[in-house]
């Protein structure tokens, strides 16, 4: 069963696909959100990927993955206290 995406896991989705790395990972980390939604260990997984810093990486690229990094942090944080407003009546 397909799950709802949120905006800000939409908006998440957009950004992976701007990520450079591994075609595998890329799609793996892109099917488990839409079918299960952002976890906190695929947010971790993102973060390392844009924190890596390749070998020889040029500054221009270097400032787009910056770039991409404040993005997805500022995401994250949308999206867990979307998450935790949702469920703070339930408790």
């Amino acid at each position: 069963m397909a799950h709802h995406l949120s905006p800000e896991e939409k908006q998440i989705l957009k950004l992976v696909e701007k990520i450079t790395t591994d075609d595998a990972t890329r799609k793996t980390w892109e099917e488990e959100i839409t079918t299960n939604g952002l976890t906190e260990e695929i947010a971790e997984g993102i973060r390392k990927a844009l924190t890596a810093v390749p070998d020889g990486e040029q500054e221009t690229t270097e400032m787009t993955r910056g770039r991409l990094l404040i993005e997805f942090s500022t995401l994250v944080k949308r999206w867990r206290f979307a998450y935790q407003a949702k469920n703070f009546g339930r408790r």
